[in-house]
């Protein structure tokens, strides 16, 4: 039976109820977070992802309401509720209930639930994965909201295109996937969007490992062009790790991965020491 936590209760998932009058249920306001544990059970960069969900919430006039403590104690316990060892968990924070539908001034609705964190199969990263591109560009990309209606959308664009992400572009212009950041390697230099698009905390954590292994990085941004010629591409978010590209639209991206390979062994052995 899988656990998860909404405002102060640990409850079985089927037993959490969401009043309908919630303004994250009513109107889609709420910020969302996506975190997972370690093979070991262990929460990956916590404090990154606790920083991300609390300012996430701060910055639409929420509330997570706990600190950093409360929040680790709270998903350990639904982990070992729920018989979980490797999870992805899921945080919710809301504008709350309001029966006028549109102020925000009562307390925040916090969910956090956990599930098994299923793998993406091995093969994918060592021989990379198709992307696709929709024209778009997120309202607020510096918040993680619970907005996904393009990314809904577009999912069966992404099947027949046998992609599994979409990348976001706009006038020629690349900013991000629907759940992931983007990176692209151009004569020995790593470059990532530095405006337009979320700063993930597996993106933040790989731009550190880059830096502190002595990289050639450039935040700066991208085009659709840069990215289909370049050398190497990939993407990165808390359930892919860095995830090669190795296509766009079936366009092939290079022929190898030196740099990729390397940053995806340097981010392995830093989850392995963590």
């Amino acid at each position: 039976m899988k656990f998860g936590y909404i405002n102060g209760e640990i409850k079985a998932i089927h037993d959490i109820q969401i009043n309908p009058y919630d303004l994250g249920f009513l109107r889609g306001f709420a910020v969302c977070s996506v975190l997972r544990t370690t093979d070991s059970g262990k929460i990956f960069i916590l404090q990154e992802q606790y920083d991300r969900v609390n300012n996430g919430a701060k910055a639409i006039g929420c509330d997570l309401g706990m600190s950093i403590k409360t929040f680790e104690k709270i998903i350990y316990t639904i982990i070992e509720k729920s018989n979980m060892t490797n999870a992805i968990i899921r945080i919710i924070v809301s504008g709350g209930v309001n029966n006028d539908g549109t102020t925000v001034k009562g307390p925040s609705t916090v969910l956090i639930m956990a599930e098994n964190y299923i793998k993406i199969p091995k093969e994918k990263y060592e021989k990379g994965v198709n992307v696709t591109f929709v024209e778009f560009r997120r309202e607020y990309p510096e918040i993680k909201t619970t907005n996904y209606l393009k990314a809904l959308q577009h999912q069966e664009l992404k099947n027949e295109k046998n992609a599994i992400e979409i990348i976001y572009t706009k006038n020629e212009e690349v900013f991000e996937g629907s759940m992931s950041n983007i990176f692209i390697i151009k004569n020995n230099i790593i470059i990532t969007p530095e405006n337009g698009c979320l700063p993930g905390t597996t993106r933040g954590l790989v731009l550190r490992l880059i830096e502190e292994n002595n990289f050639t990085l450039e935040k700066r941004s991208i085009t659709k062009t840069e990215l289909l010629d370049s050398d190497e591409a990939f993407l990165t978010a808390a359930n892919k790790n860095i995830l090669p590209i190795f296509s766009v639209n079936d366009i092939q991206i290079g022929k190898a991965n030196p740099i990729t390979k390397q940053l995806m062994q340097i981010r392995d052995d830093f989850e392995l020491n963590y």
